[in-house]
């Protein structure tokens, strides 16, 4: 039976994903449990598997053939990978802009962020006095670096979100499906697009501009980093 995970950071795709594998999954979710509760111990500590976690599962042991599309499952992925060790993942990787812009209008990282505790950061106080903008770069890096380091890689793809139609049927061979005229229908949509008021996009997209140096330091180590793993999915 075949099972697949797309991971990474939000606003990159995994929607996308969803939406397209489910022309050929019958059971096909996006964020279908997020476990929040658990994220932030579990990404400090990776032995640990909470009861949320372990419930999903157990759930997910009696689907079958089943395409799981969670930005959460970014931290649980090596223990997702050990209780399935025939699935497939797939990690779209967007613009750094795109997921800093749209994190930043929704709040992310902001005073009234009420998951701020369970999110991705560093364990110190370094970035305490960062841009806000500069935190939500860093957080894009780092959930798309522990997606390549907690997965099992032989059954990892990496590739860019831009390119997923391009890439269809080499996705489709990837997770051994066959493609359907659906699926590529879809690929060629635009999936989970989202509004926000003229002025607060303003207002965002002047925030980046005037952090830029800031956003692009804070990203440095996980594009070299990327780039090292997988140099073809940038060029």
């Amino acid at each position: 039976m075949t099972k697949i995970f797309t991971i990474g950071s939000g606003r990159n795709g995994t929607k996308s994903m969803a939406v397209i594998l489910g022309a050929t999954f019958n059971k096909s979710f996006h964020e279908y449990q997020q476990l929040v509760k658990e994220r932030r111990r579990t990404y400090i500590h990776m032995g640990y598997a909470g009861p949320q976690l372990k419930a999903k599962i157990r759930k997910y042991q009696k689907m079958g053939e089943f395409h799981d599309s969670d930005n959460c499952n970014t931290v649980f992925m090596h223990h997702l990978c050990k209780a399935f060790p025939d699935a497939k993942i797939l990690l779209p990787i967007g613009s750094v802009r795109s997921f800093v812009r749209a994190h930043r209008a929704w709040g992310i990282m902001g005073p009234k962020d009420k998951n701020v505790n369970t999110r991705m950061f560093p364990t110190d106080n370094c970035w305490a006095n960062w841009p806000i903008v500069a935190k939500l770069a860093w957080l894009w890096g780092k959930r798309n670096i522990e997606a390549i380091k907690r997965s099992d890689r032989k059954r990892l793809m990496v590739f860019r979100t831009k390119d997923i139609s391009k890439k269809l049927e080499e996705i489709f061979r990837f997770v051994g499906k066959p493609i359907n005229n659906r699926a590529v229908k879809l690929a060629k949509a635009r999936h989970n697009k989202l509004t926000w008021d003229t002025e607060v996009v303003r207002a965002v997209e002047r925030e980046i501009d005037q952090n830029m140096e800031y956003i692009e330091r804070a990203v440095i180590p996980f594009k070299r980093a990327i780039e090292r793993f997988y140099p073809h999915v940038f060029k």
